[in-house]
C-alpha cells in the first residue's frame, strides 16, 4: 500500500518538472520500506518552501500494482508556536490504527493533547524524536514513515528537521550557493531524474531570483514531471499542496492548493495554533482557493474566496478554550 501527491499549477515562461509519491495505509498487506509520497523543500534567504502530492494508494503485496487511490488526502500541517512556525509533511503511512485514522489528523490530535502549541519548538521535536517516531516504529509493520519540517525560527534562523521510522530513510539533498532543495519520499528510479533538474534550475539562479509563489509553482512542475515517470506515475499523484513561510518575525503561512484541472473545491492545510488544532479547511464555489494566514494580536485571519468554508474534524484537548479561538479566527470571504 501506498500514499502519494501531485499538483499543477501555472508556469508559464518557466522549466516544467515532476511530481512524487507518498506513504502507505490502508490495509494491513503493503510492501515494507516504501515511502510514496514526494516531498520537495526548497530554502532560500527570504522563504522555505515545501511541496507535496496528495494521493495515497493501496498497492497489491504481491503483484505490487495499485489497486485503489484517492488524489486528494491532506498531508501537510502548520505549526505555530513560541518560537518558531513550521510546516509539516509526511511520506509514508497514511493511517494509523484498526480505526484507519488520517495520519495527519492523529499527528494533530497527538500534539494538541500532549504538548500545547505555545511551547517552543524543541520540546515538540523532542517528541517527535521520541514518543511520536517510537509509536510509529510499532506500526512500521505496516509500512514505515518519514516527517520532513521546514520553517523558522522568530529571530530568523532556518529550522529543517526530517524524523523517520526507518533507520535509514530517503534523503536526497541538493546544495547550491545560498540554496538548499530536499527530495524525501517516493524516489526510486526519479532520484537522478530530478537532482538533474533541479540543480540546472539552482544554476540558472532560478531560486535566487524567483519569489516563493513562482518558486513554488516551479516544484509544482518537477512533481508533475516525476509522476508521469515510468517508474512512479502510479504512486505521484497529480494534485499538490504547496506551503510557504516566509524568514520576517510575524511572518504568514502562504499555502495553495493545485489541482489536475479545474475543480469547484480547494484545500488549505491543517493547522496547530493556540493549544487546539484545525483539520483541513475546504472552500467551494466558482474558482475557489485561500489566501495567507496571518497572525496579529492573537487573532488568526484567514481570507478564502468560495461560497462555502467547511473544515475537517476540530481537536480541542480538555481545558482549552476552543470556542474563543473560533471566534478569534476570523474567515474573511471577499466580495
Amino acid at each position: 500500500m501506498g500514499a502519494s501527491d501531485s499538483a499543477s499549477g501555472s508556469t508559464r515562461g518557466t522549466r516544467r518538472f515532476a511530481p512524487g509519491r507518498t506513504g502507505i495505509d490502508p490495509a494491513p498487506q503493503i510492501i515494507k520500506g516504501r515511502s510514496l509520497t514526494l516531498i520537495i523543500t526548497a530554502i532560500t534567504k527570504a522563504a522555505t518552501v515545501q511541496a507535496s502530492d496528495r494521493r495515497i494508494t493501496i498497492i497489491d503485496p504481491i503483484t505490487e500494482s495499485v489497486t485503489w487511490k484517492d488524489d486528494n488526502v491532506n498531508k501537510t500541517i502548520y505549526l505555530r508556536c513560541k518560537d518558531a512556525h513550521v510546516v509539516m509533511a509526511y511520506t509514508g503511512l497514511a493511517t494509523v490504527g484498526a480505526q484507519q485514522i488520517p495520519t495527519y489528523q492523529w499527528l494533530s490530535k497527538y500534539l494538541t493533547d500532549v504538548v500545547a502549541t505555545g511551547r517552543p519548538l524543541e520540546e515538540l521535536m523532542t517528541e517527535f524524536s521520541g514518543p511520536i517516531m517510537g509509536f510509529f516504529r510499532s506500526e512500521s509493520s505496516r509500512c514505515p514513515i518519514t516527517i520532513v519540517t521546514s520553517g523558522f525560527y522568530y529571530d530568523g534562523r532556518p529550522i529543517r528537521r526530517v524524523f523517520s521510522s526507518e533507520k535509514t530513510f530517503s534523503l536526497h539533498p541538493i546544495k547550491h550557493k545560498n540554496e538548499n532543495v530536499y527530495i524525501h519520499g517516493c524516489t526510486d528510479g526519479v532520484a537522478p531524474y530530478l537532482e538533474t533538474m533541479i540543480v540546472g534550475m539552482s544554476q540558472d539562479g532560478l531560486f535566487r531570483r524567483l519569489k516563493p509563489e513562482r518558486i513554488a509553482e516551479q516544484l509544482v512542475s518537477i512533481m508533475r514531471l516525476a509522476a508521469s515517470h515510468p517508474n512512479a506515475k502510479e504512486y505521484i499523484g497529480r494534485n499538490c499542496m504547496t506551503a510557504m513561510l516566509s524568514r520576517s518575525v510575524n511572518g504568514s503561512l502562504h499555502a495553495k492548493y493545485y489541482p489536475d484541472g479545474c475543480e469547484s473545491t480547494s484545500y488549505f492545510p491543517a493547522v496547530l495554533y493556540n493549544g487546539s488544532a484545525f483539520g483541513q479547511m475546504v472552500a467551494k464555489g466558482a474558482n475557489p482557493s485561500f489566501g495567507p494566514i496571518e497572525f496579529a494580536n492573537g487573532v488568526l485571519k484567514l481570507t478564502f474566496n468560495g461560497t462555502d468554508l467547511g473544515m475537517e474534524g476540530i481537536y480541542d484537548p480538555p481545558k482549552s478554550k476552543l470556542h474563543r479561538i473560533l471566534q478569534s479566527m476570523q474567515f474573511i470571504s471577499p466580495k
